[in-house]
């Protein structure tokens, strides 16, 4: 059921993103397709080190506004770090769901916000989330701060802050740097920040 209404709820802002296309506005497709040694999520493994098959499908809009759906093979055990928690993840797979806003501020700098549902269609209610985030790109260097009021499908919040940095190398290389960290309720009550 809780599937259900958030593609229903994606389909319903994309049909409000859609309207607010100008008449000579087009629309772009983008799709990925990515294999990894490791599905690693925020320093965790998510595919117990093992490597993950992903795929993404994303629609950008002119006026910043874009929607897409990412898929990934995960191993459900995941889950498997509070016995007192009731998270089921039966199946091996994760679908995010997501809806992204950006916009220039200047030459040098622009705002972005978003708003991700994980879901794992095979788990019970509580297995997917929502998520949001605000975050500024000032040239190089891009910050964010995410937020879940129900993070791992919990009634427990997290917080996770990044700051990102890329450097364009000679011949299509670029050098990234990342780092981040979590906080919040959820890290909290699992011996974490």
């Amino acid at each position: 059921m809780q599937s259900k209404t958030v593609v229903s709820t994606f389909a319903a802002l994309g049909a409000v993103a859609l309207l607010m296309l100008s008449g000579e506005a087009r629309a772009q497709f983008s799709a990925t397709v990515t294999g990894t040694s490791d599905y690693d999520f925020r320093g965790v493994s998510l595919s117990a080190k093992n490597p993950a098959l992903q795929a993404s499908l994303d629609y950008a809009l002119p006026n910043g506004f874009a929607i897409g759906i990412w898929g990934s093979n995960i191993d459900s055990d995941f889950y498997d770090f509070d016995a007192d928690e009731q998270v089921n993840i039966d199946d091996d797979y994760e679908i995010d769901y997501y809806l992204t806003y950006s916009a220039e501020i200047n030459e040098d700098a622009s705002f972005n916000a978003g708003f991700t549902f994980y879901d794992y269609p095979g788990g019970n209610d509580t297995a997917g989330y929502p998520e949001y985030y605000v975050g500024v790109t000032l040239k190089a260097i891009d910050i964010k701060q995410w937020y879940s009021h129900k993070f791992l499908g919990l009634d427990e919040s997290a917080q996770y802050t990044e700051v990102n940095y890329s450097h364009e190398l000679p011949n299509n290389f670029s050098l990234a740097f990342h780092g981040g960290y979590s906080w919040g309720d959820y890290w909290k009550s699992a011996g974490g920040a």
